[in-house]
């Protein structure tokens, strides 16, 4: 395992001749470079090193050296396991999913026209979760000969609850844990995102909404924007972006803008505001501007001003396979919206990207959106005024 140490291992004070290590590697080890180097450092000077070399005499092998056997999956493009298939001091064997054929790639297969409209099928916003999974497995059924492709073991791996599905829901992690693939590191991580006038957005039903921000301390031409994000789950399930600015604005500004968004959307009973850049003050401040605002005035709101500490690329990448997929639906008519999608789009991971302040949002407002609760009230009437 990734934790395990293996320094000065023997048995009777014999070294041993086989070691095998099975998942050396976790994904904590390979968020940053250091962790990467850390673990890679560890694997060289401690397995690398615990067995013995082989012994010569005379021109004739007398010993054979310790054997190291390494299985895992390829989880970063620098990761352990990446670069010991890499050493030619080591015999690699591949293993994927999806036995693709000379220069076809996993996009050849689900972009293909009849996955595509099986995709299409399978995020339908207009049908529930369970009719989307049931009309689109009958659809591959009705195709499944055109839709067969070869797999690697296809007693265990069905083509599309097993393979279709688990890349739509999670790209990244299906070409990392099915293809050991980890190429797409530093490519755009968004290839489209779905949008939806504010008109056709509010036909419909909504179960719960929030208000995310993500402020900005400064308005230099290199400083971050203020991010704000109305999002709602609607009963289909799917996230929608009711409102949102995104604009370079300074402290007094920001407060106040973001109780004028507060004002267009009545609905909204959760406010979430990262912590860092303000450390609390910005919510005493919008809970004074409240107050003085006749809409707003007496309205209680659920407030989360957390310290933000997780990664932000694992974060976001959460969000990536909704976003492709449709699932987050972005109103097209905002004053920024344009500006804003366009910053989506343009995600490579922070190390790549110099602004990520609306995803950033959206994927704080996506992650937060499913703890919340909103309570019902309900009217309590006499028995005797309905005749019962």
């Amino acid at each position: 395992g990734s934790g395990t140490s293996v320094r000065g291992a023997n048995w009777g004070g014999i070294r041993p001749t086989v070691v095998i290590a099975d998942d050396f590697q976790s994904k904590d080890n390979i968020l940053t470079e250091a962790a990467r180097e850390k673990q890679y450092n560890k694997w060289t000077t401690e397995v690398e090193e615990v067995g013995d070399k082989a012994v010569y005499r005379n021109g004739r092998k007398i010993k054979a050296a310790t054997k190291i056997i390494a299985i895992g999956t390829v989880l970063h493009i620098d990761c352990l396991m990446s670069k010991l298939a890499r050493n030619n001091d080591y015999f690699t064997v591949l293993r994927r999913a999806i036995v693709l054929k000379d220069d076809e790639t996993v996009e050849d297969i689900f972009e293909s026209d009849l996955w595509l409209q099986c995709h299409d099928i399978y995020f339908d916003e207009k049908l529930n979760e369970d009719e989307r999974k049931e009309k689109a497995k009958q659809f591959y059924d009705d195709h499944k000969e055109e839709m067969q492709f070869e797999t690697w073991w296809p007693e265990k791996w069905d083509c599309f609850n097993d393979l279709a599905i688990k890349y739509w829901e999670n790209r990244a992690a299906f070409m990392s844990e099915f293809m050991n693939d980890a190429s797409s590191i530093g490519e755009k991580w968004f290839k489209s995102v779905a949008t939806r006038t504010k008109e056709e957005i509010e036909d419909h039903v909504f179960t719960k909404t929030m208000l995310c921000i993500d402020p900005a301390s400064t308005t230099s031409k290199k400083s971050d924007f203020t991010a704000m994000a109305v999002g709602s789950k609607a009963t289909n399930d799917f996230t929608y972006i009711r409102d949102l600015l995104m604009k370079k604005l300074g402290y007094e500004q920001y407060c106040k803008k973001a109780v004028e968004m507060l004002e267009r959307n009545p609905d909204v009973t959760h406010i979430n505001i990262e912590r860092n850049t303000f450390q609390g003050a910005d919510v005493v401040r919008i809970k004074e501007l409240i107050a003085e605002s006749p809409i707003l005035k007496g309205k209680k709101y659920e407030w989360i001003n957390e310290m933000q500490k997780k990664n932000k690329d694992e974060k976001i990448s959460t969000v990536v396979d909704p976003v492709n997929n449709g699932q987050i639906i972005v109103c097209s008519d905002c004053e920024d919206s344009k500006e804003a999608v366009n910053q989506i789009l343009d995600f490579q991971g922070q190390l790549y990207t110099t602004h990520d302040d609306m995803i950033d949002c959206i994927s704080e407002l996506e992650n937060k959106i499913k703890t919340i609760e909103v309570v019902q009230f309900a009217t309590i009437m006499d028995r005797r005024k309905l005749g019962l």
